[in-house]
């Protein structure tokens, strides 16, 4: 486990120093003697689809060490929010994309290509949607500045702090027998090598504050946000000696007269008063605590306490919500399902809580046909949703409906080839189908995008001997298991 781990950190360590040597499906792009030298000072700027790919290769190489939060719900959240913000960036260079990583950090960072990371951490600090809107604005200009391209030119100068951090990383998941929590580390250390160890510039973070306050402001948010959560992220690190509090500090520092001029900017702006807005938040942060405690009676208990101390309607309805999910995490199924119920009806255009009472319902033998007879109503209502579409898919794979829950992730893998969620139930529910070629080629695609290029080669070869020789079916695996094996040996090389 801990000659992988290393394999992993160094592999992740050669992307972030700047090796040219970068794996793909596609080799044109690679292999081309037009890509530049990373970290050259003569190199120019990344081109838009070279750093694209870095930025997929990276997720490939940190996906399956660090714990991404894989709820649909959740995902579908961060990304409408993030994009409602994106969509005004000029020019618009990448299809962005937002994940979040279940871990008590209060961080976030920019990868190359669009890719922007969110701890739990930091969500649960946030009290309003406007808040949290601040800091995806300002890592969404870091992106669309190029900031991470001109990053990555300068890199072979800066380089020791990121070895420094990494190996400690390193260290401390052999060290402390726990390889999450060095992965853990070492993805941190990835956030700080790539915004701070690395070093944005002064102008870069002044530019990104100033041009995220700007797209806050064309989306319709509080702009006083961005500041009220820097000072929020300022007292959180002079009051708790923890060093989970907050790193977004260490890698995005905060001076006293960069936030006086934040401050100064966002009162430039009208101001908006969005407190009557903020039931999706708040749900989306009751969730987001749901999944980060580990014990159901942790769960329970706060939930409780919290349902009894709502201060607002929307607090309480977003507590109740979370009570009625850690009520079923805790088998208590009569009591959440009336309390899910209860909110389904009182909220009929609220999609998360229509879905809320099918998610209960799916837990259970005597009321899955219920859940599986309300989440198609749902889907027939929500038909491009990816949220409702993958809940269906979940629930008829529960259900047993394994016919029906192929032809939706056939459909959906077409639209959304980097779901890896998806395509393990896809595998599965081509299992029981008895379609083992298709089943092990779908749990290749699992692998391959969470960098286990050897496991993928091991499935391909195993669809292909399921498949009808000399078939289009075994033409296009055996294809695809020579481009998975060069990739295998290029990873390895790294």
């Amino acid at each position: 486990m801990h000659k992988y781990f290393i394999k992993t950190a160094l592999a992740t360590l050669a992307l972030i120093l700047g090796s040219p040597v970068l794996a793909s499906e596609e080799p044109t792009i690679f292999q081309s003697s037009q890509l530049p030298h990373i970290g050259g000072t003569a190199s120019g700027t990344l081109p838009p689809y070279q750093e694209r790919a870095l930025g997929e290769q990276i997720i490939q190489e940190i996906q399956y060490q660090i714990p991404i939060l894989e709820d649909p719900l959740s995902y579908e959240y961060i990304n409408q929010l993030g994009l409602s913000l994106a969509q005004y960036t000029s020019p618009y260079l990448f299809p962005y994309e937002f994940f979040i990583i279940n871990s008590p950090v209060i961080n976030a960072f920019a990868l190359p290509g669009g890719f922007i990371g969110f701890y739990s951490g930091l969500i649960l600090l946030a009290r309003t949607e406007d808040q949290l809107a601040g800091v995806l604005a300002h890592e969404i200009s870091h992106v669309s500045q190029r900031h991470i391209a001109r990053m990555f030119e300068r890199s072979e100068q800066l380089t020791l702090p990121v070895l420094a951090g990494l190996i400690g990383s390193i260290l401390l998941g052999i060290g402390t027998q726990n390889s999450q929590l060095g992965a853990s580390a070492m993805l941190s250390t990835l956030a700080g090598a790539q915004q701070a160890a690395i070093n944005f510039t002064r102008a870069n973070e002044e530019e990104a504050d100033r041009l995220g306050l700007e797209l806050l402001a064309k989306a319709g948010y509080n702009t006083m946000a961005m500041p009220q959560f820097f000072h929020l992220m300022d007292r959180a690190t002079r009051y708790n000696d923890s060093q989970l509090y907050p790193d977004f500090l260490r890698t995005h520092p905060l001076s006293v007269d960069r936030l006086a001029d934040t401050e100064a900017r966002a009162k430039s702006y009208p101001l908006i008063d969005r407190s009557q807005q903020q039931l999706p938040f708040k749900l989306f942060k009751a969730r987001i605590r749901f999944f980060s405690q580990n014990q159901a009676k942790a769960n329970l208990a706060y939930f409780m306490h919290a349902v009894e101390e709502s201060k607002t309607s929307i607090d309480k309805t977003a507590n109740q919500y979370g009570y009625a999910l850690s009520l079923a995490q805790h088998l208590q199924f009569a009591e959440s399902l009336k309390i899910a119920e209860e909110l389904s009806k009182k909220h009929p255009n609220n999609r998360w809580l229509q879905l809320l009472p099918i998610e209960i319902q799916g837990q259970q033998k005597s009321t899955l046909l219920k859940a599986e007879k309300a989440i198609r109503k749902l889907h027939k209502k929500y038909p491009l949703n990816r949220a409702v579409t993958l809940i269906a898919a979940q629930i008829y794979l529960r259900a047993e409906n394994y016919q029906e829950t192929e032809e939706l992730l056939i459909d959906y893998t077409r639209e959304y080839p980097r779901d890896a969620t998806a395509w393990s139930l896809l595998s599965e529910a081509q299992g029981q189908l008895n379609k083992l070629a298709n089943a092990h080629a779908s749990r290749a695609q699992w692998f391959k995008l969470n960098g286990l290029y050897y496991d993928a080669v091991k499935q391909l070869e195993r669809a292909i001997s399921y498949a009808e020789p000399d078939s289009f079916q075994a033409i296009r695996l055996e294809s695809e298991l020579e481009q998975t094996k060069n990739l295998a040996i290029k990873h390895e090389k790294r």
